[in-house]
Formats: structure tokens, C-alpha cells, sequence
């Protein structure tokens, strides 16, 4: 809820970024490319893994691709629209934040 309120305008069902959107970058969006994305992936991961069912395993990895190849597309719309998304995306996790490990 948080992160479809953080869209506000912005907000569409479709991947296609709206005409009178701006590119969020704040909030969850600081950490997380598609935090509803990875929300929906983990919360339907843990339901089929606390499932035991085959069946639900693969529709949860149908689901993994489905967003996958949707954010792809949708990212691509977004570096043309914004020219500063891809300087953002190398810097934010896809569904996850990063997890930076530095050696010494």
C-alpha cells in the first residue's frame, strides 16, 4: 500500500509510464525498482513454499517470470521517458534491495 501510494500520479496497471507522471525515486523507491513487484514474488513465494504443493511452486515461478519479463519491458519505457532511469537502476535492486559486501 505503501509504495502505491508513493506512485501517486505515476500510478498505472499498465507498464506503460503515464504522460502526466514523474519518475519516483523516493521512499521504498529509494531501495526498490518494483517494490510491489517483489511484495507480490515473496509474499506468493511463501505461500507456495508453506503450500507444499507442486503445482502452486510452479505457478510462483510462472509469476517470477511474468514480472520479470513485465519490469524488463517496463524499464525500457522508463529510459526512454526519463534519461536519468538507468543512472538510478544501477544503484537500486530490481525486486530486492542490494545487499552491499565489502571485503577488506
Amino acid at each position: 500500500a505503501i509504495a502505491l501510494i508513493q506512485l501517486g500520479k505515476s500510478l498505472t496497471p499498465t507498464p506503460v509510464p503515464k504522460d502526466e507522471g514523474n519518475l519516483v525515486t523516493s521512499g521504498l523507491y529509494n531501495y526498490v525498482r518494483h517494490p510491489i513487484y517483489g511484495l507480490l514474488i515473496l509474499g506468493f513465494g511463501l505461500i507456495a513454499l508453506t503450500s507444499q504443493n507442486f503445482l502452486s511452486m510452479g505457478l510462483w515461478a510462472i509469476l517470477v517470470l511474468w514480472f520479470n519479463l513485465k519490469a524488463r519491458f517496463e524499464e525500457q519505457l522508463l529510459s526512454l521517458k526519463y534519461p536519468q532511469y538507468m543512472e538510478y537502476a544501477k544503484s537500486r535492486g530490481k525486486f530486492f534491495p542490494k545487499i552491499n559486501i565489502r571485503h577488506k
